[in-house]
């Protein structure tokens, strides 16, 4: 994608997003705090995964599973991790 000429263009490794008030890729759901913090000792950074594609939702961002028919799948694969469960 081209960008104005005489504007550099911007990189980050930030997630776009504000923490504990992520919008969800589609679906403008809000991460709840408490999930946050589940996840918090499983993952170096829970925003950063929860807003990262991931090959076990099909190359989908997590948080665009809440708020939907699958974020039983989403809280489910959670709590196996929790467990030091893994398929």
């Amino acid at each position: 994608m081209a960008h104005a000429k005489g504007k550099p263009r911007e990189t980050t490794t930030e997630p776009q997003v504000k923490p504990r008030e992520a919008d969800g890729a589609s679906n403008g759901v809000s991460i709840d705090p408490a999930l946050l913090d589940e996840i918090d000792g499983l993952v170096d950074d829970p925003l950063l995964w929860f807003t990262t594609p991931n090959e076990v939702f099909e190359g989908r961002q997590p948080i665009e599973l809440l708020g939907t028919p699958e974020e039983p799948r989403l809280r489910n694969r959670i709590l196996m991790a929790k467990l030091g469960m893994f398929s």
